[in-house]
């Protein structure tokens, strides 16, 4: 895994940096529109917990009053048609709430209707088995919380003109006596309430999504993609041509101009460098050309006349000044001779001519292979060091052509 990270070009590594901001931007966005929903969810159940333990409170306010009035005003009352009598007039036209749905109903126990404000038809008739339209037993039900010191019972009613709708009622017993005393109020409102919440959290999230998504995308496209391309461009671009100029290096052309070389960061200290490498190649090589001067300077009447002494076979010069063809293997053969006879007249060593040839100590062999006539390699990078090295000894005649046509 690491030598593929390795492997990769700069480009694509910035690349896949991209793609990874881009998927952490994303899961982010997805995180925040999970917790909206969360936090949605939960403020709508806290809302709706609160409206109904706000009904809760004011139905239970509302019966406790009504039964403790209803109980103290048949304090000495024992007649059922008397008691009827204060409990029908106590509750027949009461009504509350804003929308003056709310009224009392008064049960014996055991379910038998008493006193009803809203329907009085109802009053003398048992309704312990009657069922809300959801099968709820809501009378037994309310008959067995009053009993036990009053509670709560949700079913659905039918709400004037509106149908079926969720309500909530609250009964308990009038103290000292047998009967219970109930009333209720629709809790259709507090899903409507919750709607409204619901759809004024879903349009402030909706409306901050969409200004977070704006500055995000304005973002990517204004700064983050811009500024990612000036960082490929300033890298990649750079290394590209500092790559190009040392491959024509590595082919003896030295004349180039190094780009980047006034930058301060890690690139320019790699145009720096090659910069010096350029320019130890090109000191090494008129090293070379000098100590050939001083060597041709020095060659005095008694000795072999000047660069003629290059090439053991004085054909090979006159044939090395004109065109050769690197196709045969002959000319390579004169190549490498006269290669070899320039390495014995700069006496260096093995290894520095190994160097040179851009050959391996395990390669050496070669040298002796091209020593007794065996055909350089026909290789590309073998036959340019030697067109070089050449080229010098051509230079360097040329220049003493007067003093090596004197001796």
């Amino acid at each position: 895994m690491k030598k593929m990270w390795q492997d990769l070009s700069f480009k694509m590594k910035l690349g896949i940096l991209v793609v990874v901001l881009v998927s952490f931007v994303v899961f982010t966005v997805v995180t925040y529109n999970t917790l909206v929903e969360e936090v949605r969810d939960v403020g709508i159940d806290q809302a709706t917990t609160m409206m109904l333990q706000g009904y809760k409170k004011e139905l239970q306010d509302i019966v406790d009053v009504m039964a403790l009035t209803l109980s103290a005003a048949i304090e000495e009352e024992t007649s059922e048609q008397e008691i009827y009598q204060i409990f029908s007039n106590g509750i027949g036209d009461v009504r509350f709430f804003p929308d003056e749905s709310g009224y009392y109903f008064i049960y014996k126990t055991g379910g038998v209707v008493f006193a009803h404000a809203a329907q009085p038809k109802l009053e003398g008739k048992n309704l312990i088995g009657f069922k809300d339209p959801q099968g709820k037993l809501l009378i037994e039900e309310l008959d067995r919380v009053s009993r036990n010191g009053g509670g709560f019972v949700e079913y659905v009613w039918e709400k004037p003109n509106q149908g079926l709708k969720p309500k909530l009622s609250y009964a308990r017993m009038i103290p000292g006596t047998k009967y219970w005393i109930g009333t209720g109020v629709y809790i259709d409102d507090i899903e409507e309430q919750a709607n409204k919440i619901l759809a004024t959290i879903h349009t402030i999230s909706s409306d901050f999504a969409k200004k977070m998504y704006l500055l995000l995308g304005a973002a990517w496209i204004v700064v983050v993609l811009p500024l990612s391309w000036i960082v490929v461009r300033s890298i990649a671009k750079p290394i590209h041509e500092l790559t190009y100029i040392a491959d024509e290096y590595s082919l003896g052309n030295l004349d180039l101009k190094i780009p980047s070389a006034g930058r301060k960061d890690e690139i320019g200290r790699l145009a720096m460098a090659i910069e010096r490498l350029g320019a130890s190649i090109k000191l090494a090589i008129d090293r070379l050309g000098s100590r050939e001067n001083k060597k041709l300077y020095n060659t005095t009447s008694s000795q072999p006349a000047g660069l003629n002494r290059l090439f053991t076979d004085p054909k090979a010069v006159e044939r090395l000044n004109g065109e050769i063809n690197l196709l045969k293997q002959d000319n390579r053969k004169i190549l490498g001779q006269g290669v070899l006879n320039l390495f014995e007249r700069w006496d260096i060593s093995t290894k520095d001519k190994c160097s040179i040839l851009g050959l391996s100590d395990k390669d050496s062999h070669l040298l002796e292979d091209i020593r007794v006539g065996i055909t350089v390699p026909d290789t590309i990078d073998l036959i340019d060091r030697i067109g070089l090295l050449l080229g010098i000894h051509k230079t360097l005649k040329n220049i003493y052509q007067e003093k090596y046509l004197s001796h």
